[in-house]
């Protein structure tokens, strides 16, 4: 029945069913007992076509007519509701859809300042308009100094406006005469509420034969089912819904639907928070675990696709053993849906709720666990460098030790690698990598040793070691089973995509500029292939340095857009950061020189105040050339030198080469000191040589042969670049070789 519901629904769309009916059938707990192939069993892809076919199913809708959307109190949206609203008013300007939403001035979002977007603040109502609404509730007219009391305590506040005046009429002060209401008795200051909570208190109060049943619907949260409410209450069912339908007329609650398939919502957050506030702590509690107890025994589905609202009345029955279960049950659901945003929330209770249990190495092995659980969440939230990843990853590896506990270490290993990696400090990510691999050697499993490789590999690369390097990382691949794509969920990406975004930057290095760019491009794919958010950024992002290394400014363009854009959808600061500097590169190289050196200066100040200090030497190694050429030789020397007093204390020597020929090229726009400038060169390609860099020998070599050309030495200038030239056999249409050959010829 619900499943032929759904098929109908979605017949109102262009969808094709087949496609999406897994999915919502899956998002709504429906069997399909068959009728349709099971939903794709990897979370991230799963979330990111159940969240793609909900936006598609609203542009279909929009086609066949306008519509119209309103969303009450968005304050209170879960993480992944934000980031389907996020991705739909990103596509609304496409759409005939007028999206309203309603919130608190304090909600604050990335979207809020997208062009499509008009924010309205709504201020209090003025007098008049207060006036106005009390004698529209009120139907007749009021005492003057009733009406004046009633506007004086509400302030201009709606919803106190509407309850405070409905108060007032049930009190028993007023009494109906003709066309207006009269005082029965001289008005006291205390006769009418001074607050909407006391205003909503005496509401309640004055309904005590069916103020049980708010209660018990406040426990159970501000919107809930009559199945429910039936199954927790010792009410009869005559009783109950009498108590329900007087509740509705009251206008405390509204409902949807009729008994038994009916639900309730409280007309406002207050008038639920008031309704519980009635209720004794004791008598809370018992509430709680009984709603807790009736969910888990006779709500099977909302345990298994909700078990974070069990976790909460668990815990809010007192009973902390039991609501660790469900709280962890949460938190791994999340994750296998990709909700990672619940999932730091639900991990970080079950760690404040085991800090309530005595100490013991069954708590504490539970501590590990989640933290471990709690990482890859973070990371792909807020990054790498946060101090709660830090904290986090610390207090992993204090319980590892004081445990004993090889099973856990290796993804705690892998944060004390992966936090000095962001942060450009390749001396430690070195010795911390390595130390993985060495102790994965000692292990019998190969993914252990496959990560091991990997990050290893990954360090010896951007320390500037990419022969070693990229034998690590094509040691990795080999060894790398379909199986491993799971460890994406352990250590936050893909590991075959992450050792194909690392061996992309070292091939280019060592030549072999074709293999260079397909393995760019097959990282690429690989990580839209299994649709894992934080492996598309991450192969977006270093696909799109090597891009930016090869001067492919189209290409870059299409790439960092993609990336930019990823990372608004996900609301993922983080990449966004890492995407604009090269947007800024582009908008310079496109002649906008002021702007993009901007932009290009502003994200990178903002990744090195949080201390992501991976590729900034690069990024200002490239701000110093824009500079250099645009005649701004002051600024450029400065760029170079707070390069260069990155790249030796955290020994990141990736791009080391490009430090001295930018200072060679800056020197010479100067116009000063050729030798020394002619000097620099030489140590570019002396740098470019130990480090078997055939591409930033060549780059080097090009710079150094103009110079010659310009000093009238031609056959230096030819037997300099030519070695170096005909070594390659690839990549001969990419910028560097296009130059470089064009400059061959002129020396012929």
């Amino acid at each position: 029945m619900k499943l032929d519901k759904l098929e109908a629904l979605l017949r109102r769309s262009n969808t094709p069913l087949e496609e999406v009916i897994p999915l919502f059938a899956a998002l709504l707990s429906i069997p399909t007992d068959g009728r349709c192939p099971p939903p794709d069993p990897d979370p991230q892809r799963r979330k990111e076509r159940t969240l793609n076919a909900l936006i598609d199913q609203l542009a279909g809708l929009a086609q066949a007519e306008p519509v119209l959307i309103i969303l009450e109190d968005v304050h209170w949206a879960d993480p992944t509701t934000l980031e389907f609203l996020g991705r739909t008013i990103l596509r609304l300007s496409e759409m005939r859809v007028l999206l309203i939403m309603t919130g608190r001035p304090e909600f604050k979002v990335r979207w809020a300042q997208h062009p499509q977007v008009t924010a309205l603040l709504l201020n209090r109502l003025a007098r008049q308009h207060c006036r106005a609404m009390v004698e529209s509730i009120a139907q007749k007219t009021l005492p003057s100094e009733v009406m004046e009391q009633i506007i004086a305590k509400t302030d201009g506040v709606p919803l106190f406006v509407e309850e405070l005046t409905k108060t007032v009429l049930e009190s028993g002060l007023l009494q109906e005469k003709d066309r207006a209401w009269l005082l029965t008795e001289p008005l006291l200051e205390l006769a009418i509420p001074a607050t909407l909570q006391d205003s909503l208190m005496a509401r309640l109060d004055r309904l005590a034969p069916v103020k049980e049943v708010a209660q018990i619907g406040a426990t159970i949260g501000r919107e809930f089912s009559y199945s429910l409410l039936a199954a927790v209450s010792s009410m009869r069912e005559a009783e109950l819904k009498d108590a329900l339908a007087k509740l509705a007329a009251a206008e405390l609650i509204f409902p949807h639907g009729a008994p038994p398939a009916a639900s309730y919502i409280f007309k406002h957050a207050l008038v639920r928070d008031a309704a519980y506030e009635t209720l004794l702590r004791s008598k809370r509690k018992q509430l709680h675990g009984r709603i807790a107890k009736v969910l888990e025994t006779h709500f099977p589905e909302t345990a298994e696709t909700q078990p974070e609202i069990l976790a909460h009345h668990y815990t809010h029955a007192g009973l902390t053993e039991i609501a660790l279960q469900w709280w962890q049950k949460a938190g791994d659901l999340a994750i296998r849906r990709s909700a990672n945003r619940e999932a730091v929330s639900h991990y970080d209770r079950v760690i404040e709720l085991l800090r309530l249990l005595p100490a013991s190495p069954k708590r504490d092995a539970s501590e590990l666990v989640t933290r471990i659980k709690l990482s890859g969440p973070l990371i792909a939230t807020a990054g790498y460098i946060t101090s709660e990843l830090t904290e986090n990853y610390a207090r992993a590896w204090e319980l590892c030790t004081e445990l004993g506990d090889d099973k856990h270490a290796f993804p705690v290993m892998y944060g004390q690698w992966v936090i000095p990696y962001v942060r450009g400090n390749m001396a430690e990510a070195l010795k911390n990598s390595e130390r993985f691999l060495r102790r994965a050697e000692q292990q019998d499993d190969v993914s252990l040793l496959m990560m091991g490789h990997r990050i290893y590999g990954s360090s010896l690369v951007w320390r500037g070691d990419t022969v070693q390097g990229s034998s690590h990382l094509k040691r990795a691949l080999s060894i790398y089973r379909p199986e491993h794509a799971q460890l994406a969920y352990v250590f936050s990406q893909h590991p075959r995509t992450a050792a194909l975004a690392h061996l992309c930057l070292a091939l280019q290095h060592l030549g072999h500029l074709d293999q260079a760019m397909a393995a760019g491009w097959e990282a690429i794919e690989e990580a839209k292939r299994i649709e894992h958010f934080n492996s598309i950024a991450y192969s977006l992002c270093f696909v799109s340095l090597l891009i930016m290394l090869r001067l492919d400014v189209a290409t870059l363009k299409r790439t960092s857009g993609e990336l930019l854009e990823l990372a608004e959808q996900h609301n993922a600061t983080y990449w966004a950061r890492w995407a604009r500097p090269m947007l800024g590169w582009i908008e310079a190289q496109e002649g906008n020189i002021e702007a993009g050196i901007h932009q290009m200066q502003q994200s990178t100040a903002e990744l090195q105040e949080e201390g992501a200090n991976l590729w900034v030497p690069q990024t200002l190694l490239l701000e110093a050339e824009i500079l250099g050429r645009a005649g701004q030789g002051q600024n450029a020397h400065r760029l170079l030198d707070e390069a260069q007093a990155l790249i030796e204390p955290l020994d990141q020597r990736f791009y080391e080469a490009e430090l001295h020929r930018v200072r060679g090229m800056v020197m010479l726009a100067e116009g000063n000191d050729v030798d020394a400038a002619a000097a620099n060169f030489d140590r570019a390609i002396e740098v470019a040589r130990c480090q078997s860099s055939r591409f930033l020998e060549l780059r080097a070599a090009t710079s150094k042969a103009r110079l010659c050309l310009e000093r009238g030495r031609h056959q230096s200038a030819h037997d300099l670049l030519a070695p170096v030239y005909s070594s390659f056999s690839e990549g001969l249409d990419t910028a560097d070789l296009v130059e470089a050959r064009s400059l061959l010829n002129e020396l012929m």
